[in-house]
Order: C-alpha cells, then structure tokens, then sequence
C-alpha cells in the first residue's frame, strides 16, 4: 500500500519501524574516508604541490 503512493525508501522506513529487517548488515556500505587539505585557505597555483597534496595519503 505505501510503495503505491511513495517510494521504496518510505516502504523499508515503515517495515524497519515495524520491526522487520529490511537491509542486512553486509549490505551497508563503509564510511567514505575524509581527505584531509594541507593549507585549506591558501589557493594553490603550483601543480607540483597540488599532485603532492592529492597524492599524499
């Protein structure tokens, strides 16, 4: 009845609320890892510190 008048997500959403699993724990994808900027307010115009910045981990 909800996937008729909403989308697939409001449909999980309820089913979860309800208390049936709806998405297995395998399925969740990793956190996405966070690129850390070296000098974040400086503008960089030297590309050979711009291929160190994005080459270092």
């Amino acid at each position: 009845m909800l996937r008729k008048t909403f989308s697939v997500v409001i449909e999980k959403t309820a089913r979860e609320l309800a208390g049936t699993a709806c998405l297995e724990l395998d399925e969740v994808e990793p956190p996405r890892q966070e690129i850390g900027v070296r000098g974040a307010m400086e503008q960089q115009t030297d590309l050979r510190i711009v291929a160190i910045g994005l080459l270092s981990p």
